[in-house]
C-alpha cells in the first residue's frame, strides 16, 4: 500500500476559494488516492463545502479553523507582520512541523513567496529561490525559470536557478541530462546585459548539458529543456505565452463557427480538435513549486478552476514522494565543485 501524503492547502487562497480548493481535492483524490488534506480557513464556510463532497471521501479532509485571511492586495511585507494567524501562515507552518509533507496555495503570490521563505528558509547559500513554469511546445515541455519570484538577479542566481531546473525536470519528465539554455535576445556571445554575459561563461564552466543563448521563440520550438532567466523576463514570457494560446483557441471557436460548412466541418475534426485543446490547454500545467526552499511549497494559479487546482495538488503530491527538497540540495552542491553558485563579492 502507498505511503499516505498529507498535504496542507489554504482553503480561502484564490479567486474561487473554498469551492474550488475543495472541489480540486475531490478531482485529485480520483487519481490518487494516497492522499490526506489539511484545510485551513474560515471553518463556517469550509463546513458548507465539505458537506457537498461526496460521503466516502470526506474521511481525507481535516479542517483548521483559521480567524484570517490574506487578501489579494496585502503587500508581502504586511504579510509577514500581520498574517500570522492567517489561512496561509497557518497551512505553511503546519508543513514546517512536519505535519504534512507540502503547502499548496493559490493565494497572493507575493506574500506566498515571502511567507514561505520566512518558515521555511532556504539551502545556505541561496539567497533567492524560483518558480518555474512547465510550457508545452511542439515536442517535450520546458521548464521555464524564474518567471515571477525575482526581478533583478546577478549571474550566480541564474546558476542556481539552472541547478534547481535540472533537477525538477529529472523529477518531473525523467530525463536524466535535460539541456539548458539562457535567455536571451540573440544567440550571440556579445549580446545581452553583463550579468547575461557573465552567467554565460559561468554555465560553460558547469557539470551539465548547456546549449548557449536561447530567445524567446526558442522555448515553444522546445530546443532546449530547461530556460533560464530572471523573473521579469520569465514572467513577461509566460504571460506572453498563455495570452497567445487563449488568442488562437478563441479565434479557431470563430473561424469553426462562421458558417455552415464550418460547423460541419469543426464536427468532421473533432477528435483532432479535442486533442488540440488538450495540448494547449494550461490548466494542465498549472503549479509552480518555489525551488530552493528547505520545504516543499505549491503556488496555484489564482484563478485556477477545481481542474487546474488538482493539478497544483497532484504536483506537490508526486513531488513530495520523489523527495524534490533534498535532491534540489544535492544538485546545487554537484554544481558548485564545477562553477561558483554563490556571492562571491567579487
Amino acid at each position: 500500500m502507498a505511503k499516505t501524503i498529507s498535504l496542507a492547502l489554504d482553503a480561502m487562497g484564490g479567486d474561487g476559494s473554498p469551492q474550488v480548493v475543495f472541489e480540486g481535492a475531490v478531482l485529485a483524490l480520483k487519481e490518487k488516492k494516497n492522499l490526506q488534506f489539511h484545510l485551513f480557513g474560515k471553518i463556517e464556510a469550509m463546513r458548507y463545502f465539505l458537506n457537498e463532497v461526496p460521503a466516502d471521501v470526506q474521511k481525507y479532509f481535516v479542517l483548521h479553523d483559521c480567524p484570517d485571511v490574506i487578501d489579494s492586495s496585502m503587500k508581502p511585507s504586511v504579510a509577514l507582520r500581520a498574517g500570522r494567524t492567517s489561512s496561509m501562515r497557518k497551512a505553511i507552518d503546519f508543513v514546517k512541523q512536519d505535519e504534512a509533507s507540502a503547502v499548496v496555495s493559490a493565494g497572493n503570490t507575493g506574500a506566498f513567496m515571502a511567507l514561505s521563505r520566512f518558515v521555511f528558509g532556504s539551502y545556505e547559500g541561496i539567497d533567492r529561490p524560483a518558480l518555474p513554469a512547465i510550457i508545452p511546445t511542439v515536442s517535450t515541455p520546458v521548464i521555464v525559470l524564474d518567471v515571477g519570484a525575482n526581478v533583478g538577479v546577478k549571474a550566480y542566481n541564474l546558476l542556481q536557478f539552472a541547478a534547481m531546473g535540472i533537477t525538477f525536470y529529472q523529477e518531473f519528465f525523467k530525463k536524466q541530462t535535460p539541456t539548458v539554455g539562457l535567455l536571451n535576445i540573440g544567440s550571440e556571445d556579445i549580446k545581452g546585459h553583463d550579468h547575461l554575459k557573465e552567467a554565460h561563461v559561468k554555465f560553460k564552466e558547469a557539470s551539465f548539458e548547456y546549449a548557449g543563448f536561447v530567445e524567446g521563440d526558442d522555448i515553444l520550438k522546445g530546443t532546449v529543456d530547461v530556460v533560464v532567466t530572471d523573473g521579469f523576463s520569465g514572467n513577461i514570457a509566460l504571460k506572453s505565452i498563455e495570452g497567445t494560446a487563449t488568442f488562437v483557441k478563441t479565434m479557431l471557436h470563430r473561424a469553426l463557427n462562421r458558417s455552415l460548412l464550418s460547423k460541419i466541418g469543426t464536427f468532421l475534426a473533432l477528435p483532432s480538435l479535442k486533442w488540440l485543446k488538450k495540448q494547449i490547454d494550461p490548466r494542465d500545467y498549472n503549479g509552480a513549486v518555489l525551488l530552493g526552499l528547505k520545504k516543499l511549497a505549491v503556488k496555484s494559479h489564482g484563478g485556477a478552476d477545481a481542474y487546474a487546482y488538482s493539478r497544483a495538488i497532484l504536483m506537490a503530491a508526486r513531488l513530495s514522494e520523489r523527495e524534490i527538497v533534498g535532491k534540489i540540495e544535492q544538485s546545487l552542491f554537484q554544481i558548485s565543485q564545477s562553477s561558483s553558485i554563490t556571492n562571491t563579492n567579487s
